[in-house]
């Protein structure tokens, strides 16, 4: 690129153009008086086609700008109509337009402009190739959007993202908008092509990651996790994983939620019905899904729930073990109570044959077949007395001789007339005793037979030995018992038991046995079994991949029961994890998800602030809104923003943007950036700061110092000094010591308030002739000419194209340049040329020579 550079004037432009050398020019003579005014935009292009002044009258030199407040610097192809206004971009590409009040657009049609009705006119920030911001947005990136319509607080960062309606999106591609333009809906999309299309409050997190078009308040959270449109309240965690109904949660890689939550009040199992249910759900999507159909999970390490009427808790394992060790109990105590024949069958059923001998079946069918019979016999007649529950047997009147009475032993011979007397052993009163059950009958060959009813009843027990029967049940003393209020074997043996076939038949140990469930070891991983606690413990290899891993270092901490978290539809994962707030989620060891639909991603990282977000370790989100993103990052007022590692945004809507950056009520972009002491202040590049109201310091170590209000730096290490108000510096080392002082161009210079230092190296020194002296008019100038002159002096410090420059290492250069393709001067303002200066010098001659003044001498010739 040819770096030397000659003046010219453009007249399509109506401006002064400096130019390469190798630039034709085009000039035309004029004479006029100067007159010094005011300059209004400068545009500094860095191309071969020069750098254009665009001045309002052009003094004799070229000037300074003196209004500050309405300064706007553009650079290359940018314009900046904005004021205070910032717009740079390559002169060969599109046009950076910075349209709005004090807005910066920076890349090859880059526009920072209002948009809509209602749209905020100022502070829209758009920094990249076609990065276009709206209404105060903030877009970074090729081709990223911030805000449409009137769409306010977007914020994209990243190539091809768009923000709208107080959404954040970061990443490639990543896409964050809500239904309306309401600020308590603000969305949120981080990761390459995250969208949250259309959503109110909507948050995707994760690469591909999406929350559909209308859902309202989801979340989706890892690789490829999506809620589908319309959802409200849904929240997909984990890899792919998949929301399709409102209020259901998908936790795990692949993870779904197709199938429906159901209401469940009862259950029938066999002939059984359970009743009673508590805690029905109330709609499909009151679920929480763990994986998909064939791809279910366990849910490990699960705490014991609550055994109780109310309860709504989940019961694990070693509860259904010790309920199903209860029932095995009642089994086998009931098969040693009925003992003989009684058998067990492996599905839990009793079976008995032979009961007592009877060569019955059933305890029913045994009674009846063990009742005596009573019968009369011939020329007898038998009476029964139920209150002695005896029987009276009499030889019919007129009968004569001996009876002999025989039983099944013994014999005995009694007169007729004498009396036999049928009786018990009872030795209770004779309300204890009925004859219900008893009658007597005469067989064939007319024996008195006394018979006991099949069906006994009216009976209130039945004692045999140690064995009682009575209307609770059976019991024997010292033994097994079959009662109303169970089975209890008495800690005896069920011996003989069938093996079971029904669903509620009873096992044997043959089939216990062969049900044992058998441990193997797959692969990679390991078995080991404790016979003390009787328990397998699998192992996985520690070089394998999980897709989850917890490690608590030995010691158990907060959230071990899984109750970390206690805020509607909340999640909580990790080590002392904690979400109270509502919809909030808390990831990461010591997370902790305060505020209602708060995002704490990342160890002791803190989401307070209303739908506020923490990513990183130790990361925290205090204001409504807020984002801070990276280790340390803090967003400490509604809606600021902190992206970086200790970055900090103090101050709504503040936002920050670099490791180490700090901001207050301002903007800061860049490592170790410091916008701070100050309003409406803009800060963008590494070790940038600005410590004033309505400053902007835009390189690598650019500073504008304390107290230095009104200013601007652009430049690496550009200065504008403490105090220094008004001030503007443009280019590398360019530093402004003056109040109201113009440095443009590398290592340049201004000392002088009011001065104007232009150009590599340039010094403006000079105070205002008006104040440091007086301009010199002949004494024969009419008072028209003294006039002119005197309108013209200086108002303000000069404007320098060179000087005496003093380089760091003590070396003294002096610099000047040529003004050329200066245009002939019009206005008393104007400067002139060399063309004018030699018109004047010819008419000056030519009018000495016309009054014929001529010298002579004693000799020659004379001269005229």
């Amino acid at each position: 690129m040819n770096k030397i550079y000659r003046v010219i004037w453009n007249a399509s432009l109506g401006a002064w153009v400096a130019v390469s050398e190798l630039a034709k020019s085009k000039g035309k003579r004029s004479s006029s008086s100067a007159v010094i005014g005011e300059t209004a935009v400068v545009n500094v292009n860095s191309q071969k086609n020069g750098i254009n002044v665009f001045l309002k009258p052009l003094s004799a030199a070229i000037l300074m700008i003196s209004s500050p407040m309405a300064f706007a610097y553009t650079a290359g192809n940018g314009t900046a109509p904005g004021s205070g206004a910032i717009a740079i971009s390559d002169s060969t590409c599109s046009a950076a337009t910075a349209g709005e009040l004090r807005s910066i657009a920076l890349g090859c049609g880059a526009s920072a402009t209002t948009s809509g009705s209602t749209g905020t006119p100022g502070g829209s920030i758009a920094v990249g190739d076609r990065a276009t911001s709206h209404n105060g947005g903030v877009a970074i990136g090729q081709n990223s959007l911030a805000n449409s319509g009137d769409d306010k607080g977007g914020v994209a960062i990243g190539s091809n993202t768009q923000a709208y309606a107080y959404g954040v999106a970061i990443g490639e591609g990543a896409i964050s908008d809500q239904a309306g333009v309401d600020l308590a809906k603000g969305t949120v999309a981080i990761g390459t092509k995250s969208h949250v299309d259309n959503a109110d409050g909507g948050v995707a997190i994760g690469n591909r990651s999406k929350v559909g078009s209308g859902a309202t308040n989801s979340m989706s959270l890892g690789l490829e996790a999506n809620v589908n449109a319309n959802i409200t309240a849904g929240m997909a965690v984990g890899a792919q994983s998949s929301v399709s109904k409102s209020n259901a949660v998908a936790l795990g890689a692949k993870s779904n939620t197709d199938l429906s939550a159901t209401s469940e009040t009862q259950a029938t199992v066999g002939v059984l019905t359970y009743g009673g249910f508590k805690g029905q759900a109330a709609s499909a999507g009151d679920q929480v899904s763990l994986g998909s159909a064939g791809k279910e999970r366990q849910i490990k390490n699960l705490a014991a729930g609550k055994i109780a009427v109310d309860s709504t808790d989940g019961v694990n394992g070693s509860q259904l073990f010790a309920t199903n060790t209860v029932l095995g109990n009642v089994a086998s105590t009931t098969k040693n109570v009925l003992g003989g024949t009684a058998a067990l069958n492996p599905n839990g059923s009793l079976t008995m044959t032979d009961i007592g001998g009877t060569g019955k079946n059933t305890i029913d069918e045994a009674i009846k077949a063990s009742k005596t019979v009573v019968k009369q016999g011939a020329n007898t007649t038998v009476t029964y007395d139920a209150a002695t529950n005896s029987y009276t047997v009499n030889a019919s009147a007129g009968t004569t001789g001996s009876l002999t009475f025989a039983g099944n032993s013994g014999s005995k011979v009694k007169q007729l007339g004498e009396t036999m007397t049928i009786k018990g052993t009872g030795a209770k009163t004779d309300d204890q005793y009925s004859g219900q059950n008893i009658k007597t009958m005469v067989d064939t060959d007319g024996n008195l037979v006394v018979a006991m009813d099949k069906n006994l009843a009216g009976l209130e027990s039945v004692s045999v030995g140690n064995t009682v029967i009575n209307n609770t049940g059976l019991t024997i003393n010292n033994g097994p018992s079959i009662t109303t209020g169970g089975i209890n074997a008495g800690d005896k043996v069920i011996g003989k038991v069938a093996d079971g076939v029904a669903g509620k038949d009873a096992v044997n140990v043959d089939q216990l046995n062969a049900a044992k469930t058998k441990v193997v070891a797959g692969t990679h991983t390991t078995v080991e079994f404790d016979p003390i606690t009787n328990t397998y413990k699998v192992n996985a290899d520690g070089d394998q991949t999980h897709y989850v891993s917890v490690n608590d270092g030995g010691t158990q901490g907060g959230n071990y029961n899984n109750d970390g978290a206690t805020g509607i539809s909340a999640v909580a994962i990790g080590i002392d994890a904690k979400a109270s707030g509502s919809w909030s989620v808390a990831l990461g060891e010591g997370a902790n998800a305060i505020g209602s639909g708060v995002v704490a991603l990342g160890s002791e990282s803190k989401a307070e602030g209303f739908r506020s977000t923490a990513v990183g370790n130790f990361a925290q989100s205090l204001g409504e809104y807020s984002l801070a993103l990276g280790s340390e990052a803090i967003a400490f007022s509604p809606l600021s923003i902190a992206i970086g590692h200790s970055s900090q945004a103090i101050g709504d809507s503040a936002l920050t943007i670099g490791g180490n950056a700090v901001t207050e009520n301002s903007i800061a972009i860049g490592l170790r950036s410091l916008a701070w002491l100050g309003k409406e202040v803009t800060v963008v590049g590494t070790d940038s700061g600005a410590y004033g109201d309505n400053t902007v310091a835009v390189g690598y170590n650019a500073v504008v110092d304390d107290n230095a209000h009104n200013s601007t730096a652009v430049g690496s290490r550009s200065f504008v000094k403490e105090n220094k108000t008004g001030s503007s510096v443009f280019g590398r080392n360019a530093t402004s010591d003056a109040v109201d002082g113009s440095a443009v161009g590398f290592d340049t210079l201004v000392t002088a308030e009011g001065g104007m230092a232009l150009g590599a190296k340039s010094v403006a020194d000079r105070a205002a002739t008006g104040t440091s002296g007086q301009v010199y008019i002949g004494q024969n100038a009419s008072a028209a000419d003294q006039l002119a002159v005197n309108n013209t002096k200086a108002t303000t410090g000069a404007v320098s194209v060179g000087g005496l420059h003093k380089a760091k290492d003590g070396t003294e250069t002096i610099v000047r340049r040529q003004i050329t393709n200066l245009a002939a001067g019009l206005e008393d303002t104007d400067a002139v040329n060399v063309a004018q200066l030699k018109e004047t010098a010819n008419t000056v001659t030519t009018e000495l020579t016309n009054k014929g003044l001529k010298f002579a001498g004693n000799s020659g010739t004379p001269v005229a």
